[in-house]
């Protein structure tokens, strides 16, 4: 394969993702100002974009909603190890590395992240990511002796719920800034240990 050919398939592919997260973004943020139903035309505006464009990616909005959330999902899920694994050097303590390769992702997807972040209403996507997580973290659960609650309990729910809310209040309060992460991490330290002392 020639040089320019591979990178007109570069160019290509990078122009597509951009046109991928500026569709995302902009349905957030129609999301955020319209109660009622988004249409493509709305979003092309609002993403820069023409209409065909629009549909030359998704057959409808919702269907880019989905799409694009089940990208991210992937990407967050095929990397999140490796994330991990790079954080030992950062901190000793799993379940800190976890919430900081949550962060940092955010913080890499800002564009996306911080109008999900900003809008109450819109937390589909937190939860999600969370719960990709949630089986890597190292929680003792209480009694001792029984199995650890299985996502979908009311148990792991509030928890989740809980650890949605401070990352929430991160993305939104520091525009989703790794560096200024450390109380928000401590906080969601601290909802593990209440999660595994029943305290939550």
């Amino acid at each position: 394969m020639s040089k320019n050919v591979r990178s007109r398939k570069v160019h290509h592919n990078s122009r597509y993702e951009h046109n991928e997260r500026a569709i995302y973004n902009a349905i957030l943020i129609l999301m955020g100002a319209y109660r009622g139903r988004i249409t493509a035309r709305q979003v092309a505006k609002s993403a820069g974009l023409t209409r065909q464009t629009i549909y030359n990616h998704h057959p409808n909005i919702n269907q880019a909603i989905v799409n694009n959330e089940k990208a991210l999902l992937q990407k967050f899920s095929s990397g999140l190890d490796q994330q991990i694994e790079k954080l030992s050097k950062v901190t000793t303590d799993t379940n800190g590395r976890i919430f900081y390769a949550i962060m940092i992702f955010m913080a890499r997807h800002d564009d996306v992240f911080f109008p999900v972040c900003t809008n109450i209403n819109n937390q589909g996507l937190l939860y999600q990511i969370v719960e990709v997580a949630y089986p890597r973290l190292e929680i003792s659960w209480l009694p001792v002796g029984l199995p650890a609650p299985c996502a979908g309990s009311e148990r792991v729910e509030s928890y989740l719920h809980k650890s949605v809310g401070i990352i929430r209040r991160w993305g939104k309060s520091t525009h989703c800034n790794v560096r200024r992460g450390g109380r928000y991490i401590n906080s969601l330290l601290r909802a593990t240990e209440d999660a595994a002392q029943n305290r939550l």
